[in-house]
């Protein structure tokens, strides 16, 4: 699940996440805070979450409109079902603050966001491997490259 709050940047996410291989119909974006956690609310009640209904991981901006993301981050840690999803941070700013927060709110790693397109890819490359190591089993998609 890819939430960012930057309407233009969402897309360039998206491809970067075509070009290492994750099929279309993998790819759930959210642009804001709160239509998030509907969707995540809406995965995890199902009493047996398929692997269609529930992210394998969350990619998620800290800077969204509606609940921010460090808001969605500890709402998904107080949430039962989903409180250990993976979480990784993709956002503009930095600040000792806020990465500080973010890791304590069990986040796997803190990015920020690229100027160029082939650092994203990079990004997105190595938070795939990542997964699938920790995951030690098959994505529903391509291992990455």
């Amino acid at each position: 699940m890819l939430i960012d709050g930057d309407r233009e940047f969402l897309p360039v996410l998206q491809n970067a996440f075509l070009n290492a291989g994750v099929p279309k119909d993998q790819i759930r974006s959210y642009h804001d805070g709160s239509a998030a956690v509907d969707a995540l609310t809406a995965a995890s009640a199902h009493a047996a979450p398929s692997v269609e209904s529930t992210p394998s991981f969350v990619l998620i901006d800290l800077e969204l409109p509606g609940r921010s993301g460090l808001e969605v981050l500890q709402w998904l840690r107080g949430s039962s079902p989903l409180r250990d999803l993976p979480v990784f941070v993709l956002t503009s700013k930095g600040t000792a603050d806020l990465i500080t927060r973010a890791l304590d709110l069990k986040v796997r790693s803190y990015f920020l966001k690229p100027d160029a397109f082939g650092e994203l890819e990079a990004i997105v490359e190595g938070m795939l491997a990542h997964w699938f190591r920790r995951s030690q089993g098959p994505m529903d998609q391509a291992e990455p490259r």
